[in-house]
């Protein structure tokens, strides 16, 4: 069975890889520059909340999103709540027009939180006037229980979020709120039990703040950060361009419909940040048997995302957005270049769904790469014709 050496190295292998990964995780999380703050008012914000059976929070969180961050709109999706969810957040919108319902009503409702992000996408729509600027609006989805930093919306704005016209989204930092509860099952629930409740909390609190931290941070240096269900931020032209080629931005029936959100919005030449210094606070699950399901859930969504993986290949776009990237010690921000970011928005770059073939050219000087052959004028500008070295083809899969 160990005869064969290659069988033998293969484990010491994936150990090694592991390691290096843990180690540039460690220092992107420790070398990183601190955000920079920017300018709020720049922007229209709108907080996304989906709730179903969420009368023991919905109140409070709604009622914190509007003292923290007063100039922002708040849109709670009721989706078909069995409990006051409904009630309590109509009471609350007929006080305060800053805060609006969606309901929504069986057999439409309960189909995932996709669904329900998109129905709020749509009421959205209709409430925006047709003049306004959709770069300047950002959306936030932040969960039922969540608490976002007073901070947040500062940190975002900034050059390394939507001060930088490439961005599409940011994900801010996840932490656990009730790291610090003697008693996350309840005082009748015994002390061995709470004790095990308690390590189980922390240890999301530390896998979330610290160690997925690092890996989107070090992430962020390939162009390749993911987003997540809480504390997501996106640009409303973003969302525009993806349901325009999806047919909406959320996809419907996915068990990761952040993470694949932050996979569409990639190939759409949007890049995404994450900013470490803000936060937005959430319950840590004390149960153990609910922290498997929702790791079994989690699971089962990434290798729903494996159908997505000849699209990434395939995509001229992806590639050469990753290129086309400064290294992070000269700048701490990129974008793609204007010939990259022009084809991502004209109907003279064809989808990876459509498109045969391409040719391109990849600069030996700066390490750009251009859509065309021969070079496009803005990568002529910056290289010359002569300083691009070779030609190569990559074939876009229907």
């Amino acid at each position: 069975m160990f005869s064969n050496p290659f069988l033998l190295a293969f484990p010491f292998f994936l150990l090694l890889c592991f390691l290096l990964y843990w180690a540039g995780a460690r220092h992107a999380y420790l070398r990183r520059p601190e955000a920079e703050n920017g300018d709020p008012a720049a922007f229209e914000w709108h907080f996304f909340v989906p709730c179903r059976d969420e009368e023991a929070v919905v109140g409070t969180t709604v009622g914190r999103l509007r003292a923290d961050h007063p100039a922002a709109h708040v849109w709670v999706i009721d989706d078909d709540s069995d409990d006051r969810t409904g009630a309590i957040v109509a009471e609350l919108a007929d006080e305060d027009r800053r805060v609006h319902l969606v309901r929504r009503h069986r057999p439409h409702a309960r189909q995932g939180k996709g669904a329900a992000l998109n129905a709020a996408y749509d009421e959205l729509n209709e409430f925006l006037s047709k003049d306004v600027d959709r770069e300047r609006v950002v959306v936030c989805v932040v969960d039922a229980d969540g608490q976002l930093a007073p901070d947040a919306l500062a940190r975002v704005s900034g050059p390394q979020g939507f001060g930088d016209p490439g961005t599409g989204g940011v994900q801010v930092s996840v932490r656990m709120r009730n790291t610090d509860d003697p008693y996350p099952l309840g005082e009748d629930r015994g002390r061995v039990r709470n004790a095990f409740a308690r390590l189980l909390v922390r240890m999301q609190d530390m896998e979330f703040s610290v160690s997925n931290a690092g890996m989107q941070l070090l992430r962020g240096r390939t162009g390749s950060v993911g987003l997540g269900g809480n504390g997501q931020f996106t640009r409303l032209a973003s969302l525009d361009r993806i349901a325009a080629a999806e047919r909406r931005p959320w996809q419907r029936g996915a068990l990761l419909e952040d993470y694949e959100l932050g996979l569409h919005m990639i190939l759409a030449g949007d890049r995404i940040a994450h900013i470490a210094d803000t936060w937005v606070s959430q319950e840590g699950l004390p149960h153990g048997r609910r922290f498997l399901t929702q790791r079994t859930r989690w699971a089962q969504g990434n290798l729903q995302c494996v159908r997505y993986a000849p699209r990434i290949v395939s995509c001229l776009l992806y590639t050469m957005c990753i290129r086309d990237r400064p290294s992070s010690s000269r700048s701490p921000t990129w974008s793609p270049s204007p010939c990259a970011r022009s084809c991502s928005s004209s109907s003279a770059w064809p989808s990876p769904r459509t498109a045969r073939a391409r040719r391109s050219a990849a600069c030996w000087r700066c390490g750009r790469w251009c859509s065309s052959w021969p070079p496009c004028p803005s990568c002529r500008s910056c290289c010359g014709a002569r300083s691009t070295a070779g030609t190569g083809r990559r074939t876009a899969r229907r």
